[in-house]
């Protein structure tokens, strides 16, 4: 069986750095059948396995975004990465991601699509190479909506980001997409629909369209979006080719 190792530090860095409340969990739930001398002991092992695993996994792997500083503390010795994606329509405007796209998003540590994916083998094949979130679009069938939803809201370093797709009645997309996250405090929105390259702050929030990384339509280049957060800060541009 493959294991996704990149999945896998994500987890233990996230068991790492909540290490009080992962000691809590697994306290409580021997608690239910042992004594507390009992679980304390037992909670006191499993903790330190998964943190000496992790620590392993994360200072020595191939995904090097995450270094520790000290027992319970890690900070990021790079930018964590996210490639940004949307309106792929795939497999109708292209039957596999440009290479270049590809290349980029091995590199990555998340990758969102804001919508219009048309198929969720894409979400299994982005999956391979880093954690995947992200919403259905307005053509998007039955299984994408059911298990993505048309609006999500992810915390990642500290940083709100907001993902909608886009479509709807009246006003411009980008004045749909903010809407839609009015009484939600973000620093950020991505959205797609329009397949037009948009980057823009709008009353302290980030509004960011990747473009399209299939489908130019009317556009001069293909594009989506690579968003950098590092030490507090979230940097957004977009990457743009002529072929796809």
């Amino acid at each position: 069986m493959d294991i996704d190792k990149k999945a896998c530090t994500f987890m233990l860095v996230h068991c790492i750095q909540h290490q009080d409340k992962l000691k809590l969990m697994i306290g409580n739930f021997f608690c239910l059948q042992q004594t507390n001398k009992t679980a304390q002991f037992t909670c006191a092992v499993l903790f330190e396995f998964v943190y000496l695993v992790g620590y392993r996994l994360v200072s020595e792997s191939r995904y090097p975004s995450f270094q520790i500083m000290k027992k319970g503390s890690i900070k990021m010795s790079h930018p964590f990465r996210i490639t940004v994606l949307s309106d792929t329509h795939m497999p109708r405007k292209a039957k596999e991601l440009p290479a270049s796209l590809l290349e980029d998003v091995r590199h990555s540590d998340l990758i969102l699509h804001a919508g219009d994916w048309s198929n969720w083998e894409l979400y299994e094949q982005l999956s391979q190479y880093a954690p995947v979130e992200g919403v259905a679009g307005n053509v998007d069938d039955e299984r994408i909506i059911e298990r993505l939803g048309y609006k999500k809201l992810v915390e990642i370093e500290g940083k709100r980001i907001g993902i909608v797709h886009g479509h709807g009645q009246g006003g411009t997309t980008p004045s749909r997409a903010r809407k839609a996250f009015a009484d939600t405090e973000v620093d950020c929105i991505l959205f797609g629909h329009s397949h037009i390259p948009f980057k823009e702050h709008v009353q302290g929030v980030l509004l960011f369209n990747p473009g399209s990384a299939t489908d130019k339509r009317r556009q001069p280049r293909y594009s989506y979006g690579r968003i950098l957060i590092l030490n507090g800060a979230l940097e957004a541009h977009h990457i743009f080719y002529d072929q796809k």
